[in-house]
């Protein structure tokens, strides 16, 4: 069809609208004849878009012939009022209709993606297709099909994942887009960034590029495709000269902004400053950088060990010292030496991975940061590749050399805004003394999402964009998900001020920030603080190669080859291995260059502190692409933006004054401060070498019960005694008063808490327990029972009802995720997600299976023992489920072994066991051996004695007697390829 008459379908009455009302049920769009035969073209996503939206909000009566089509006006944003198409009595257009769409300009997942989220119902890219056949290779035609078709169903799979969707039906328009004028944003139904009526991508644009096609098309030349314009490769060297001393501050960005404007990359390269009119008399060294405790407003970024190198890594945390900011470490836990050696200046990353998170890593440090998402990778999780997994990076994960170490993404690990209110409540319950951050990718919404991040008590807002991101990224995210920064600071700014909850939290960003007017720009918008990760890297000796994912990083940075001759044996050529002091001194060159930088422009603009500057987005203008790009709204200062709101509001913004809070109620983790102050000052007053503490009034609302003890423990044996937050602002001190005399910090005593009479804690119960925490409960426990234990046992044992019969003993969702050590013990069943991205931790879960199974009615989470999801993204540890272990278990499973125990009297057989295994979990369901026996003794038998002593004689001597035929009693599952013995010291 014609482009032209294709624009216009939005307004038609005719085309598919009569087909339709006539009986046509598929709608084929298709570009196979563009430029032939006087035909136009139109970008498929273009015309997928228009026909959907128009076919979605029109309605017509099917009993009436002449019925004419009433279609539903669009709200001012694009998007169909849902509640006028609610109304609607009559059928809907399109859902009488599915859309295929056949275009040859569907080039890669991308374009796929879109037109899935468009509305397309099918899609046929066939030059894809012709591409992967006219390819010269061995492989026969029909397998080079079957490969593409894999390759395109496993990207959408993995692009819809990262949303938290099941089906591809669901995925709908789940993107934004930057620099479309109103018009053309309007026509695709899409919320749109940095357009207008007079900026963006117009009509007669898409005209004029239609034109240069067909060009092509016609011309005996080979047409091009646009190229991506990187910015690193310009600058490495220029950073390098800077990091070695060879040339000064002022040389560096000069290049730098020289660059940008020549080769502008993102948003902020086509903004300049609005200096005041007379020159400013307040001289560059006057300026303050500081915030907080530290000298400068910046931070470098999380980069783990392990996708770090050790020298590098330790680099960061010594560099950030010396220059008194902040180096965060990334989701790889801490190398032991450095753990408390840097309260102040280094911040401990916790991820849905879970790796190496401990109650000694969370109390190591005054900031933590829970890494929702990356901007590079929003929604994806982590993955350590095997080949980089060395013994060292083992040991600060807690998992074993050479095993993948798989993070899940974030929808496995916080689900709401309560879970992560949850996350953090438990975090500053173990660890009083810190601050949190909230690290998460710019998206759509993102200021509601800040708003809702500051009222879960967190106390910075980290915002990651798009640019720049880790070796870990993939092509695919790199270049197409996720939003710049710019966009992220300036709605998250906005939507705190106009909350009244501005004050209350620091808004750090990052996203490929190369410069010190890079930073002064992003501050300007809103932001405190500004992340640096790649230009650390490029500082002591980076040359963007883009191989770090590989572990074969020739400068020694992203790898962990230590030596030249190591290198030389693996094939890696070139290599130069850092040195720690000389990498430091570079970071600690370019940062102090970027601070100078910072304090001149800071000057220039007439002010003496560079916190003053915040906000102040009336400080920039615009200088180029006005007609690509429209960036006056973005840059209304704040007051100005909240008089054009509907109900008008006026600076300063009080949350305090302006919201009914309510009644006053006893916290929900009051109790474990009461347990914890009580049992500290107990055994530091008496000296006693252990302590029992029990109680049976316990309540759900009693949350994280033996968390803020285990955390004063912790800090007590490590003496660590230094003052909360940052510089007086954040984290509370010791609630426990210490005696006047010294105590021997070593003397820690065997401490047990009991919940007894039918006890039900709530959430988070044990959360990081560490050795010597006993928790045991008769009754039963809610979510988050024993999630990031390391040490000590946490036992739920069925308590006594008010007929004295034995009941219950279950427990909610995520037991023992991420845990790294110590011994769980659940008498009854388990909700979803048990042991997921389990490290190390003994898991027993004895709900037992009463009566045969009959899968064939589906739903098996409904029946079993465990709900779902047992032991995903599992490296390390061991599991014994005496029942059924529900549905899609040891999906990423890659070290550990989980236990089953075989009833075929109950159906429950080999059989049931593959159909409970995870679709594409890599695992073997084997006998077990002789090694098993020792497992399968030890776990029993600790079993059998938590039970004998809680007077359940007869249940131990069952358990026990499993021991008799174990060989035909048990199986196991491991991961294909384990050869590793399974037994790992608990205490």
């Amino acid at each position: 069809m014609k482009r032209p008459l294709l624009r216009h379908w939005s307004a038609s009455h005719n085309l598919p609208f009569d087909s339709v009302r006539n009986g046509a049920r598929i709608i084929l769009l298709d570009d196979s004849t563009a430029f032939q035969d006087q035909n136009g073209w139109v970008d498929p996503v273009l015309a997928l878009g228009v026909v959907e939206l128009a076919l979605r909000k029109t309605f017509f009566d099917s009993s009436l012939s002449d019925s004419l089509s009433t279609p539903i006006p669009l709200n001012d944003s694009g998007k169909i009022d849902l509640g006028l198409m609610a109304s609607q009595t009559s059928l809907n257009m399109r859902r009488q209709a599915g859309l295929i769409l056949r275009s040859g300009a569907i080039r890669n997942l991308h374009d796929v993606i879109m037109c899935v989220g468009m509305g397309a119902d099918a899609i046929s890219p066939y030059l894809i297709f012709e591409s992967a056949l006219k390819e010269k290779t061995e492989i026969d035609e029909a397998d080079r099909l079957k490969k593409t078709f894999k390759a395109l169903r496993s990207g959408i799979e993995k692009c819809i994942s990262t949303m938290g969707i099941h089906e591809a039906r669901g995925y709908g328009r789940l993107f934004s887009s930057i620099g479309l004028s109103n018009t053309v944003a309007f026509a695709l139904g899409v919320k749109n960034y940095a357009g207008s009526d007079l900026g963006g991508l117009k009509w007669n644009d898409i005209d004029a590029s239609v034109h240069l096609r067909a060009q092509a098309y016609h011309s005996a030349g080979r047409g091009e495709l646009s190229r991506v314009n990187h910015f690193y490769p310009k600058i490495w060297k220029a950073a390098g000269k800077l990091g070695k001393a060879e040339s000064g501050w002022s040389e560096y960005e000069a290049h730098t902004q020289n660059t940008a404007k020549s080769n502008p990359v993102t948003l902020r390269h086509i903004l300049d400053f609005r200096y005041p009119e007379q020159p400013s008399n307040i001289e560059s060294g006057n300026v303050n950088l500081g915030i907080t405790s530290h000298n400068f407003p910046f931070l470098i970024a999380s980069m783990s060990f392990g996708s770090q190198g050790e020298t590098a890594y330790r680099a960061y945390a010594e560099a950030a010292f010396r220059l008194n900011m902040i180096a965060l470490n990334g989701e790889g836990g801490e190398i032991p030496d450095l753990l408390g050696k840097y309260p102040f200046n280094r911040g401990i990353q916790i991820a849905s991975g879970r790796f190496g998170i401990t109650a000694e890593t969370i109390n190591a440090t005054n900031l933590l940061e829970i890494k929702v998402g990356q901007g590079a990778k929003p929604g994806e999780g982590g993955h350590l590749p095997a080949r980089k997994v060395t013994a060292k990076v083992a040991a600060a994960r807690h998992s074993q050399k050479g095993v993948d170490l798989i993070s899940p993404s974030n929808n496995h690990d916080i689900y709401s805004i309560e879970d992560l209110a949850q996350f953090i409540e438990e975090l500053k319950t173990i660890n009083p003394k810190a601050r949190v951050a909230v690290k998460i990718p710019v998206v759509p919404g993102i200021g509601i999402i800040a708003v809702g991040v500051a009222k879960a008590e967190a106390d910075i807002i980290y915002l990651t964009g798009f640019d720049g991101g880790t070796g870990a990224a993939r092509q695919h995210s790199l270049r197409y998900v996720g939003l710049p920064a710019e966009i992220g600071i300036v709605e998250a700014h906005r939507a705190l001020t106009e909350s009244g909850l501005r004050s209350k939290v620091e808004i750090w960003a990052d996203g490929g920030v190369r410069s010190a007017s890079d930073a002064v720009k992003l501050m300007c918008l809103g932001a405190n603080r500004i992340g640096f990760g790649t230009l650390p890297m490029v500082a002591i000796g980076c040359t963007i190669c883009r191989d770090c994912q590989s572990g074969t990083c020739h400068t020694g940075i992203t790898t962990q080859l230590e030596t030249a001759e190591e290198a030389a044996g693996l094939g890696v050529k070139h290599f130069v291995p850092r040195d720690l002091e000389q990498s430091t001194l570079a970071l600690v060159n370019v940062f102090t260059g970027l601070g100078e930088g910072v304090k001149e422009i800071v000057s220039k603009l007439g002010f003496e502190n560079s916190q003053d500057i915040v906000g102040r987005s009336d400080l920039l203008v615009q200088i180029s692409h006005h007609e690509k790009i429209d960036l006056e709204e973005m840059l209304i200062p704040i007051g100005d933006y909240l008089m054009t709101k509907p109900i008008a509001i006026s600076l300063p913004v009080n949350e305090m004054i302006t919201i009914d809070r309510g009644p006053l109620h006893r916290p929900r983790n009051h109790l474990t401060t009461v347990i914890s102050n009580l049992v500290m000052e107990s055994f530091t007053t008496h000296r006693q070498s252990a302590i029992l503490f029990e109680d049976d009034k316990v309540t759900p609302v009693d949350r994280a019960l033996g968390t803020h003890l285990t955390g004063a423990l912790t800090r007590f044996r490590n003496n660590w005694n230094w003052s909360p937050g940052h510089g007086g602002l954040g984290g509370h001190r010791e609630t426990w008063m210490r005696p006047v005399e010294s105590i021997d910090s070593n003397s820690v005593p065997i401490t047990s808490l009991h919940f007894v009479s039918s006890s039900v804690p709530g959430n988070g119960l044990g959360a990081y327990n560490a050795h010597p925490v006993h928790i045991l409960v008769e009754g039963r426990a809610q979510d988050g029972v024993a999630k990031g234990i390391s040490g000590g046992r946490v036992v739920i044992m069925k308590g006594y009802n008010h007929d004295g019969k034995l009941i219950d003993g279950s427990v909610g969702k995520s037991l023992a995720y991420g845990g790294t050590g110590g011994v769980v013990i659940v008498q009854g069943n388990a909700d979803s997600r048990a042991c997921i991205r389990l490290s190390g931790a003994d898991v027993i879960i004895g709900g037992e299976i009463l009566k045969p199974l009959n899968d064939s009615l589906g739903f098996i989470g409904a029946r079993s023992n465990v709900k779902g999801f047992l032991c995903e993204y599992m490296t390390s540890g061991r599991v014994l489920v005496l029942g059924d272990p529900g549905p899609w278990m040891c999906a990423g499973m890659t070290g550990g072994v989980l236990y089953l125990r075989l009833q075929p009297h109950l159906n429950f057989d080999q059989a049931a066991i593959q159909r409970r295994l995870g679709k594409g979990a890599k695992v073997s369901v084997q006998e077990v051996g002789e090694d098993d026996l020792k497992n399968l003794r030890e776990l029993l038998t600790i079993y059998a004695e938590e039970l004998r002593q809680h007077h359940q004689a007869e249940e131990s001597l069952k358990i026990l007697n499993l021991l008799v035929d174990w060989k035909n009693t048990f199986v196991r599952v491991v991961p294909l390829g384990q050869q590793e013995e399974q037994r790992f010291a608990t205490e």
